[in-house]
């Protein structure tokens, strides 16, 4: 009797362990999307970035299926068969539309203007259009999807959240979370990605790891005394300042939440210093970092083989 219910108990545990990897694989999908591009509000970048927001919603959803909200009840509604069915899952935010997967890695993105004329008024008006076309690989969100707050600040005030930047600016992040976990920061360049958090005065054995305890705000990149989260009350955070190389730089935050612990990415110190001498005098120091690609492979890796890791995006705008 003891054997049969060893034996039982290890196939329950196959089974749910199967179940788990068949919930978290790895798939290739892929969307579309067309927007219209008003060239007097919006550069060809933004237009760009809508129109690559909806195809990756759209890509998603035919995946995944489309998030229905009714009442107080919530429904995933298979794109091919029409079938709703109630679910209680967490979802994740694209583009002001609920999805129930997230996107692994970018595999493939084309972009296509174009052009045609409308009849106004007995006129007829120039328009354009921005087609994209994108192939992603995406895993589809679990019950298990953590509701973090994040925002980018102006200030050490969460009032002073923006996504638009002068260059020169000082940064800031606020975070939060329900969970006991671990953070990493990233801003990536779109060329090189630099490694914002932990700081670099943190001890070797927490050198990859800032500890987040659940339900405390925190107000990270300021040496304020206020924002020391150390038990050594000298302990000097890192603070940064944004910089543009154009007219309007387009960069991205990565913050990386876990519940264990992570290993970084392989990371060197100033493979771009002579873009940020202007800084550096000023008493700045660059970040450790590496190229995009290369980070982007770390975390492609990383999210596919652990379920615990969730990653919110925020892009923001440096201007000169």
């Amino acid at each position: 009797m003891k054997k049969t219910c060893i034996l039982f108990v290890l196939l329950i545990n196959f089974l749910l362990v199967v179940a788990q990897e068949k919930n978290n694989k790895v798939i290739t999908t892929s969307g579309e999307a067309q927007v219209e591009w008003n060239k007097e509000r919006e550069s060809l970048t933004q237009a760009r970035e809508r129109a690559q927001n909806l195809a990756t919603i759209n890509a998603l959803e035919k995946a995944f299926g489309v998030v229905v909200v009714q009442g107080n009840s919530t429904y995933i509604k298979n794109t091919k068969t029409g079938e709703q069915i109630e679910t209680n899952t967490i979802f994740n935010m694209i583009g002001n539309t609920v999805v129930k997967g997230e996107v692994i890695e970018v595999e493939k993105v084309k972009f296509k203007e174009i052009k045609y004329t409308k009849k106004i008024d007995r006129k007829k008006v120039e328009f354009t259009d921005v087609l994209c076309n994108v192939t992603l690989k995406a895993k589809e969100i679990t019950d298990t999807r953590i509701e973090l707050e994040t925002k980018t600040l102006a200030c050490v005030n969460i009032k002073c959240a923006t996504t638009v930047f002068k260059s020169g600016d000082d940064f800031f992040i606020y975070f939060k979370s329900p969970v006991d976990g671990f953070l990493t920061i990233f801003l990536d360049d779109t060329k090189n990605t630099f490694r914002l958090l932990p700081y670099s005065q943190m001890p070797d054995e927490t050198e990859n790891n800032f500890v987040i305890k659940a339900d405390k705000e925190y107000i990270l990149f300021s040496n304020k005394e206020e924002f020391n989260y150390f038990a050594d009350k000298f302990f000097e955070e890192d603070t940064y300042a944004l910089t543009a190389e154009t007219e309007k730089d387009l960069n991205r935050v990565f913050l990386v939440f876990s519940k264990k612990t992570l290993n970084k990415p392989s990371l060197k110190k100033g493979l771009l210093a002579e873009n940020h001498a202007e800084f550096m005098a000023k008493g700045y120091e660059a970040p450790l970092e590496t190229t995009s690609e290369e980070f982007q492979k770390w975390l492609v890796k990383t999210r596919s083989l652990r379920d615990d890791v969730q990653v919110e995006i925020i892009d923001i705008t440096i201007e000169k």
